[in-house]
Formats: structure tokens, C-alpha cells, sequence
């Protein structure tokens, strides 16, 4: 037919390169560049990524987002920050951290399975999801440990037991990783978790296509 006759002459497909060299020797993602980009042009992006800006940039990277799927993040990222005001004027690392975990939930994860009681099941999909293979109970330097490690500590903690690939082996890992994960969490969940506010703002997101 007249479309497939079409197609013989403007049908291509264009394969972008997945990395590129930055100052001529430094490998990096182009998902990564993109989103330095975004942030360029959107001032509330600018913002949360002058506070957590290596944690979304290491969480593009590790997942390997494409292209359009860091578009999509940022794009809903945005959106979570101009319709929740009072949640996005905290300062706070942690809470941002959150928030951007989220929002990715919300635009690449089962939202439902992760909203459920946990479980060991659950344990492993949000791990594989963040591309998360272990907590590094066993650090020998703080510099070392990957924070998106700590945020996922913080949203399975209460269970952490259930889950053999991720419990520690004795309940000395357990103080000493503890005793990092406070210091990022500074006592400001009193009256709530990292995996209810993770939740709460999964749930403030449910509109957004």
C-alpha cells in the first residue's frame, strides 16, 4: 500500500550514543547530560538538583535511563514540585531524596505492589528496580557508601529481616549501618517513616499520566 511505498524512503531509525567524552577523557552518560540540561531550562529542577543533584544524576546512571525516560522523570518531577509547594521548600537532603525516589516509583515502578505491606518479594523489586545489588553494612569509608543504599535502608528498615539478601549478618552491621543511615535522617521521623512519606507522595502523584 501507499504507506509501506512511503516508508521505503523516510522510515530510519537513528541509534544515539549511550555515552560520550566529557573535555575529551571523561566518560559520561548522556541521559546524565540531558538531565544538566533539563535543569537549565526549569528553574524548580534547578533548585532540588542544587540540593540532590549527584543522587538523581548516580540514579539516572545506574538505572540507565534513556533519553526519553529522564525527560519523563524530570517532566513529573516538576510537576510533583509545582503542585506540592509546602512539601518542596524543605531544605532537607533526605526529604528531596525521597521525594526523587518517588517520583520514580511513580514513572517506572508498580506502584501498588510497593504501597502494599512489605515483603521480601517487595524487598527485592524496589532493589532491582534502583538497581540496588547489597547494603554495604561492611564500608570501610562513609565517602564510600552509595546514598541511594542509605534512602532504600531507610524505606525497608522496620523489616529489614525479611529479606535474606539484605539483612545483615550480625547485629553489629546493623548499629554500625544505623548509625549512618541517623545521621542522614536527623531524628526528623517521629511521627512518621521514610516509606510512609515515600507513599505519601507516590499517592500525591496519582493524577499525573
Amino acid at each position: 500500500n501507499s504507506q509501506k511505498y512511503l516508508d521505503k524512503f523516510i522510515k530510519y531509525t537513528i541509534t544515539l550514543p549511550d555515552t560520550c567524552l566529557i573535555n575529551g577523557h571523561n566518560v559520561c552518560k548522556t541521559s546524565v547530560i540531558y538531565w544538566d540540561h533539563l535543569v537549565g531550562e526549569t528553574t524548580l529542577l534547578n533548585k532540588i538538583n542544587s540540593l540532590v543533584g549527584s543522587f538523581i544524576c548516580d540514579l539516572i546512571q545506574r538505572t540507565n535511563l534513556s533519553l526519553r525516560e529522564t525527560q519523563t522523570f524530570s517532566r513529573n518531577l516538576n510537576i510533583f514540585r509545582l503542585l506540592n509547594d509546602n512539601e518542596c521548600k524543605s531544605n532537607d537532603p533526605f526529604i528531596n531524596m525521597i521525594v526523587v525516589v518517588a517520583v520514580f516509583i511513580h514513572c517506572f515502578g508498580d506502584k501498588e505492589k510497593l504501597k502494599q505491606e512489605i515483603t521480601a518479594e517487595s524487598i527485592s523489586y524496589l532493589a532491582d528496580l534502583l538497581n540496588i545489588k547489597e547494603i554495604p553494612y561492611s564500608y570501610e569509608r562513609r565517602s564510600q557508601i552509595p546514598e541511594i543504599s542509605i534512602i532504600f535502608f531507610g524505606i525497608i528498615k522496620d523489616s529489614i529481616t525479611l529479606n535474606e539478601r539484605f539483612a545483615p549478618k550480625s547485629d553489629e552491621e546493623l548499629k554500625k549501618f544505623t548509625n549512618v543511615y541517623t545521621d542522614y535522617e536527623h531524628l526528623k521521623f517521629w511521627s512518621t517513616t521514610p516509606r510512609e512519606l515515600m507513599i505519601k507522595y507516590i499517592n500525591q502523584m496519582s493524577f499525573i499520566q
